[in-house]
Parts: C-alpha cells; sequence; structure tokens
C-alpha cells in the first residue's frame, strides 16, 4: 500500500521477456518452481526472497 507499484498479471509480465520475477509467494516454492519446469524455452530467473534470498 502506498508505493504505486502496479501489479499485472504474469501473462503481461511474461511478455516483457523479463531475466528475472520476484517470487514473493515463497511458500508456493515447489508448485512454481515444478511450473516453471514445464515451460518450453524457458530462460527465467526466480527470485525467492524468504525465508532467505535464493535465485533460481
Amino acid at each position: 500500500p502506498g508505493t504505486l507499484i502496479p501489479i499485472i498479471s504474469e501473462t503481461e509480465a511474461r511478455k516483457m521477456n523479463p531475466d528475472y520475477f520476484f517470487v514473493f509467494p515463497w511458500h508456493f516454492k515447489e508448485f512454481i518452481l515444478k511450473k516453471e519446469e514445464s515451460i518450453a524455452g524457458n530462460d527465467l530467473s526466480l527470485l525467492f526472497p524468504l525465508p532467505s534470498i535464493e535465485i533460481i
């Protein structure tokens, strides 16, 4: 609240061809990693901030 950071859909974000996704729901890490494995040609890195910073 109060940061004015826009919230966009995953689809919209992927169209921007990012190098990294900052993953706030770190407690869904295993689910998200399995989903990413199924996306062919995926060069995206995921940054999980908690419980400790991890880039995959």
